[in-house]
């Protein structure tokens, strides 16, 4: 006995083991929150069964490699083990870990029938991890549900897997493609929409709505409006209308007897819709009808709006208007041939006698002209003016003693309001129109003058401007101080009677 103790000591003097390892030491090195998981199979997914056949008496050897992570690394000291359908003990797994034969961050394991068979049908395969721990070690568990199938069904899924395959890169192609023919579209539309920008000058867009026309009274229900757009054959623009702002716009139809290369249909010049009940018809009281004209540019389109406002109201009251309006218009005809009756066209005549041709006038202030005209008390007609061409014309007023409706004598004030004379040459323009059927007679009467700068105006021109508004002004108040006496009479006989 006594040499063996001595042996032992000198054994351990040559040897240093070092100290043992505690449980404590161990427990430092292992996870936070150990999990197990197995990555294949998936759980539901069909197997190859290699359990004995109960129709034939046949088995076969088919394996089935299981892979698998857990929380683990070479100096954790943990394990993995698989348990097929509860058949013990659990199987030691393989680590695959990068860090050594110990690490079972990744792990497989060979499913084989030494084991246990896959049977048909369900089978249930658990991993298991476990991790030495002081006093009882941590162990985790995690388990997938495979089908054991027959050869045929696992050809018959493959074809299916297959199938799958091709269906789904045939999916990516047609995507891939569309993805492809959507960009070129997408680069098509904006080269259009460029093109299409620069043949537009936005100033001068626009979209009108022509009937029904503003404040008009119109019928409760369906309704055909109409009218004109900037749109010809050679823009890409589409018109729209809208209901008191009710959404989606409804979109016009265009038309035009267009007989170029553009479709009429894409030519909206002029456009018609009708609101119906699928969209929304006049309702009563007051219809805010809007045009939107669209026209296609980059990086967004074009846009011009117009509104008008109409009236809804019931049938009855539309055809009692409509007659008014028929009747009107006849005793306007009857007028019109009346008065025409009385006119000797080629006597017609409306003069400027206030200016000369070239006659210096100062710019950029008022100027009041005055003239003469072949009216009388007898005849219906009225006089017009207008400074360079600068329209609608401005009626003018009457200067006689005999009525409001005699413009045998006429004047007018060219205020900054309407338009001034401006530097240089200034065209004045009178024009008599007598009331006649089908269409009223015209005369015209053109002077020429000249602005220039009050200062360079000379003396007595400054006088004769000066002058000029005032007898003219003394010639209105006479006017209107006879027509004063004559009611004044006419009030006294009314009376007296």
């Amino acid at each position: 006995m006594l040499i063996i103790l001595l042996i032992s000591s000198l054994f351990y003097s040559s040897f240093d083991v070092g100290p043992p390892i505690s449980a404590a030491g161990q427990q430092d090195n292992l996870p936070r929150v150990p999990t197990v998981k197995i990555t294949s199979p998936e759980s539901g997914q069909l197997v190859f069964a290699s359990a004995t056949n109960a129709t034939n008496g046949t088995s076969n050897n088919n394996t089935l490699l299981i892979f698998g992570t857990a929380t683990d690394n070479a100096d954790s000291h943990c394990e993995v083990s698989v348990l097929l359908n509860d058949v013990r003990p659990y199987q030691p797994a393989t680590p695959r870990g990068a860090s050594g034969k110990d690490d079972y961050s990744s792990w497989q394991f060979l499913l084989t029938p030494d084991y246990a068979p896959i049977k048909l049908g369900a089978n249930k395969i658990t991993a298991k991890l476990e991790c030495l721990k002081s006093p009882v070690n941590l162990t985790k568990w995690y388990s997938v549900s495979v089908i054991g199938g027959t050869q045929e069904q696992l050809r018959l899924q493959a074809q299916q897997f297959q199938k799958q395959k091709l269906e789904e890169e045939r999916q990516e192609q047609l995507a891939l493609r569309e993805l492809q023919l959507k960009e070129k579209r997408e680069q098509l539309m904006i080269e259009r929409a460029k093109a299409n920008a620069a043949k537009i000058n936005q100033t001068e867009m626009f979209v009108r709505i022509e009937s029904p026309e503003k404040d008009q009274d119109v019928p409760i229900g369906p309704i055909t409006i109409s009218g004109t757009s900037s749109d010809d054959s050679t823009t890409d623009c589409e018109v729209y209308v809208d209901w008191n702002d009710l959404k989606p716009l409804q979109k016009a139809r265009a038309n035009n007897t267009n007989l170029g290369d553009t479709p009429p249909e894409n030519d909206y010049s002029n456009w018609t819709y009708t609101f119906t009940k699928e969209y929304h018809e006049i309702a009563n009281g007051t219809n805010e009808l809007t045009a939107k004209l669209d026209c296609l540019a980059y990086p967004s389109n074009y846009t011009k709006f117009f509104s008008v406002n109409v009236t809804g109201v019931p049938q009855e009251q539309i055809l009692r208007l409509q007659q008014e309006e028929q009747l009107r218009q006849q005793l306007m005809i009857e007028r019109a041939k009346a008065n025409a009756a009385k006119i000797n066209q080629t006597e017609m005549f409306v003069t400027i006698e206030s200016h000369k041709p070239g006659q210096h006038v100062p710019m950029g202030s008022n100027l009041t002209i005055s003239g003469t005209s072949s009216d009388d008390a007898t005849t219906d007609c009225d006089v017009s003016v207008v400074l360079n061409s600068k329209t609608p014309y401005q009626r003018t007023l009457p200067m006689n003693d005999s009525g409001t409706s005699n413009y045998s004598n006429w004047t007018f004030i060219f205020t900054p309001s309407y338009g001034i004379p401006k530097e240089g040459e200034n065209e004045m323009t009178s024009r008599i129109s007598c009331l006649a059927y089908p269409s009223n007679y015209t005369k015209f009467f053109s002077v020429n003058v000249t602005g220039v700068p009050q200062d360079s105006l000379s003396i007595q021109q400054q006088q004769e401007n000066l002058l000029q508004p005032q007898q003219q002004q003394q010639t209105l108040l006479q006017h209107r101080g006879s027509q004063l006496i004559s009611f004044l009479r006419l009030s006294k006989v009314q009376i007296f009677l």
